[in-house]
């Protein structure tokens, strides 16, 4: 690989990193949005049908179940970063009027050094140093990426508070079931003689 080369590659590096940033910022917002919204709905169903036992659990579960799902498939294509070429590409799709020759210097670039191929990445490398940044990636998509996404986290946060009551319930359920032990009912006011025809209130509960 040619000094040039390199040369160019950091500059699609570059550019990648910001595409990055703003892609997983956009992605975050939409996948916090969708997972908010279906906390939501899982609370709905918790007040409306499942208010207790087992079929409150299966409403908290399938709630949270949904909402992660939501998460990992908005992050899920940020795990394949886009090439050299793709780059290439989107520069010149915003910047406009460079002809191909940041697309056709990184063909080239990748087939071997040659003088026709230096000549080439030196212009591209020209032509991309000619850009501004914010022409490629502009301050007003990078502003509106990161308010969507500080939305979206703000709405997770807020359905989550809402919703962690239900799925504390749900988890004191789970718990009766898989550690009967550890739960211990309090009766008061416990052994006690009564007449014949006196009233006698007793409550029951369990501590915590």
């Amino acid at each position: 690989m040619s000094n040039r080369f390199a040369e160019l590659r950091a500059i699609l590096a570059d550019v990648r990193a910001r595409w990055m940033r703003r892609a997983f910022l956009r992605a975050w917002a939409l996948g916090a949005a969708t997972a908010a919204a279906m906390l939501l709905v899982g609370l709905l169903a918790a007040w409306l049908i499942a208010r207790e036992g087992v079929p409150l659990v299966l409403a908290v579960l399938a709630a949270v179940a949904v909402a992660i799902t939501s998460l990992v498939f908005a992050l899920l294509p940020l795990r394949q970063p886009p090439t050299d070429q793709q780059i290439a590409r989107f520069i010149e799709e915003q910047a406009g009027g460079l002809d191909d020759v940041l697309v056709t210097a990184v063909e080239k670039g990748r087939a071997g050094p040659s003088p026709m191929t230096e000549q080439l990445v030196a212009n591209a490398i020209k032509s991309a140093r000619a850009l501004q940044g914010d022409a490629i990636i502009s301050p007003d998509t990078r502003k509106r990426a990161l308010a969507g996404a500080a939305l979206g986290s703000l709405a997770l946060v807020v359905s989550a508070g809402f919703f962690a009551p239900s799925a504390g319930r749900a988890a004191d359920v789970v718990g009766t079931y898989l550690f009967p032990k550890r739960y211990v009912i309090e009766v008061v006011p416990g052994s006690v003689k009564v007449r014949a025809g006196r009233p006698l209130t007793v409550v029951a509960r369990i501590p915590g």
